[in-house]
C-alpha cells in the first residue's frame, strides 16, 4: 500500500510532469487569477468598441429602410404632382395593424419588433410646386446612448422643381447620433443631393 505522498509522487513520474519540491508543477492560484485578471482587462477595454459598433449597424439599417421608400416616394410625386401625405402612400401601411394615417409602429409596419427603432412615419409639406416637401422618420426607443431620450432619422425628400424630380437627403435629431450616423448620411448633412 501507497502512502499519499508516494501516490502523488507516482502520479507526477506517470504523467512526464516535472516535479517541485510540495508536488506536481502546475499554475498557482496567483498565476491564474493574474491571467483573469487580463482577460478581464482586454474584455473591458473591447466591449465599448462593440457595443457602439453594433449600435452603427442598427442605424445604417434604419437608413437603409428609409432609403428603400426613395423609390416610392418619387414615384408618388411624378404621378400625382404631389409628396405622399400618408405612411399607406408608401407602402407602409399594415393588415395587421390599422395606421395612424401619418405613423405606425415598427412592429406594425414590418411584423416584429426591433431593438432600436420603435416608430415610422412622415412628416410633410401641402404645399404645390418647388416647395414640395415630406420626410420619412424613424423613431428610437429611449436609449442609454442618447441620454435616454428619443432620437429621429430622417430621409427629407423635396421636389427638386426644375426637372420634376425629387432630391433627398438624410439627417439625424440629435447629436449624440451623428457619430453613429453612416458617412454617405454625414457628408451630405444640409445638402440635398441627387440619389
Amino acid at each position: 500500500m501507497y502512502s499519499p505522498y508516494e501516490i502523488r509522487d507516482l502520479t507526477c513520474v506517470e504523467s512526464g510532469v516535472k516535479q517541485r519540491k510540495n508536488g506536481c508543477s502546475g499554475f498557482t492560484l496567483i498565476e491564474l487569477m493574474v491571467v483573469i485578471a487580463v482577460m478581464a482587462l482586454l474584455v473591458a477595454l473591447a466591449m465599448p468598441s462593440y457595443k457602439n459598433y453594433v449600435m452603427r449597424a442598427k442605424i445604417t439599417e434604419g437608413l437603409s429602410i428609409l432609403g428603400s421608400k426613395k423609390s416610392e416616394v418619387s414615384t408618388h410625386y411624378l404621378s400625382s404632382s404631389k409628396m405622399p401625405r400618408y405612411i399607406e402612400d408608401i407602402g407602409w401601411a399594415s393588415k395587421n395593424t390599422p395606421s395612424l394615417g401619418r405613423w405606425n409602429t415598427y412592429k406594425g409596419v414590418f411584423g416584429s419588433k426591433n431593438a432600436i427603432w420603435d416608430r415610422v412615419g412622415l412628416v410633410g409639406s401641402n404645399r404645390k410646386g418647388k416647395n414640395q416637401y415630406v420626410d420619412l422618420y424613424m423613431r428610437t426607443k429611449r436609449l442609454k446612448e442618447l441620454n435616454n431620450k428619443r432620437g429621429f432619422m430622417y430621409l427629407q425628400a423635396k421636389a427638386s422643381g426644375s426637372d420634376n424630380g425629387v432630391e433627398f437627403q438624410c439627417s439625424v435629431s440629435r447629436k449624440e447620433m451623428m457619430p453613429l450616423v453612416p458617412v454617405s448620411c454625414a457628408k451630405l448633412r444640409g445638402k440635398f443631393a441627387r440619389w
